[in-house]
Order: structure tokens, then C-alpha cells, then sequence
């Protein structure tokens, strides 16, 4: 059961981080207060820094990336290209609805620097995943060994995280004119391409039918 000043502060989160999204930038305290037609001091007072206030929708964003993967039954033994499809897919929905505070994120390298520690572990233990995700394909037989080389494995997770997350500032630069369920299906098709180079007969079979 969350208390009334928890609630509020959820509350607040939500209203600003859909805010973000339709305005595209990051407003004055006063503004903000405005838009969302509460006092100044009811948002300061639970997020003294604007930084902290993009922190928390990141958090929320993590916290619901954390319930999508436990409601669909997704884990890092996905076997299958259509699997991780499904699953790539469903994470660039749930970008999507945090776009403007991700990609605050990605274009501000001077944020605070417990948002800078957060992401740089959030970053360690998603490259952790991503290498457990590749063995099972391996094992499937869908993938090369070779891409568990660190040597492979390293510029493989640079590519793919980058590819992944940094589509939203893409979308916003150069093809916002588009509607994003036009666009999803190449950013979908291109994260998957990072695995390319490295699959086995199979793999570029089951991929090429998707």
C-alpha cells in the first residue's frame, strides 16, 4: 500500500514524463507547474533538481521493462529469432512511451552523478544479459561461437545497444515526420541485423522469415 505522499509523487512522474513527450523539451519549474496546474513547490518539493525528476521516470521506466519481461515470461533463454523479434519489439514500445527522458539521458553526458552511476550498472548488467542471451542462441544453434570471443562480443554489444536505444534520437532527427509504428518495423529489422555476421545456416534461415 503506498502512502498519499508516494502516490503524489507517482502521480507527478507520470503527468511529467507524458508532458516531456508532447512538448519535446524540458520546461521551467514554473511552466511545469502550470501545465500540470499544480504549485511549484508540490514538484520541488519531492524533486529538488530536474535531474533527480528525470531519474525517477528512468527508474519508472526500468520498473515496468522489469514487469513487461516477467508478464510475457521472457528471460535471457530466448532460442529463437522470432522470440527475441517479440521481444525487442515490446522494448521499443516501452521507449517509446519514455522517449524524451531516454534520450535526455543519451544527449546530456553532464547529468547527475547518481544518474550517471545508475546508468553506467544498469549498462554492465545488460551487456551481462546480452552475452547469456547470446550463448543460448549459440546453443540453438543459431549463431557462431566465434561471437563469444570478447575480441567479437565487445564491438557485437556496442553495435546492439547503441542500435536499441539510440533510435529514439534517430526518430526524433530524422524521421519524425513518420508515425513510429512506420518506422518501428526498420529500427526493429536493424537491431536484429547486428546478429548477422555471426549466424549459421539456420540462423540466416530463421531470420530471413521473419
Amino acid at each position: 500500500m503506498y502512502t498519499k505522499g508516494e502516490l503524489t509523487k507517482q502521480n507527478i512522474v507520470k503527468a511529467v514524463n507524458q508532458l516531456f513527450n508532447e512538448k519535446e523539451m524540458l520546461p521551467s519549474w514554473d511552466d511545469l507547474a502550470s501545465e500540470l496546474k499544480i504549485n511549484r513547490s508540490r514538484i520541488t518539493n519531492y524533486f529538488p533538481k530536474k535531474e533527480l525528476l528525470i531519474l525517477a521516470i528512468y527508474l519508472e521506466f526500468e520498473e515496468n521493462l522489469k514487469m513487461l519481461i516477467e508478464k510475457q515470461g521472457y528471460t535471457e533463454q530466448i532460442e529463437n529469432f522470432s522470440a527475441l523479434k517479440e521481444y525487442y519489439s515490446d522494448i521499443m514500445d516501452l521507449l517509446f512511451d519514455y522517449r524524451f527522458a531516454i534520450s535526455y539521458v543519451l544527449v546530456n553526458p553532464n547529468n547527475d552523478e547518481d544518474l550517471n552511476n545508475h546508468i553506467s550498472t544498469t549498462y554492465k548488467n545488460n551487456k551481462l544479459r546480452l552475452y547469456q542471451r547470446v550463448e543460448h542462441l549459440v546453443n540453438a544453434g543459431l549463431v557462431s561461437k566465434k561471437l563469444l570471443d570478447e575480441n567479437q562480443f565487445k564491438p557485437f554489444a556496442f553495435q546492439h545497444t547503441n542500435i536499441l536505444t539510440t533510435w529514439i534520437i534517430s526518430y526524433r532527427l530524422y524521421d519524425r515526420h513518420l508515425e513510429f509504428s512506420e518506422i518501428k518495423p526498420i529500427y526493429l529489422k536493424g537491431v536484429l541485423l547486428c546478429y548477422f555476421p555471426f549466424l549459421s545456416e539456420k540462423g540466416k534461415k530463421e531470420i530471413g522469415s521473419l
